[in-house]
């Protein structure tokens, strides 16, 4: 529930965003929301010299429920039935970079 708690209150402000300003990862999104949240942890031990510096400590405090957001849209994804075209897109890749691998190895 917290993941998707996370996400409806995200939800609003993610909504506006333009789909030109959407960008598509570069590394798998678990990983991704793994470095988020260890970001945090580590924020969290230097607190005090990072405010020094003048970092907005709103944004260290946003990223555990982005993180929680993010996870629940990537659950949802991949849960949902029908084959979007980036992911039939991203099969034939796969299925042609397991046939290359084969070869090369």
């Amino acid at each position: 529930m917290q993941f998707e708690n996370a996400f409806n209150e995200w939800k609003p402000k993610l909504s506006v965003i333009a789909n030109s300003e959407i960008k598509s990862p570069s590394i798998p999104v678990h990983k991704f929301c793994a470095e988020a949240e260890a970001l945090s942890v580590s924020c969290h031990k230097d607190k005090e010299q990072l405010l020094s510096t003048g970092l907005n400590w709103q944004h260290v405090d946003d990223l555990l429920s982005l993180s929680c957001a993010l996870r629940y849209c990537q659950a949802i994804w991949k849960s949902t039935p029908d084959k979007s075209k980036a992911q039939i897109q991203w099969l034939n890749i796969k299925k042609e970079a397991i046939a290359l691998k084969k070869e090369l190895l």
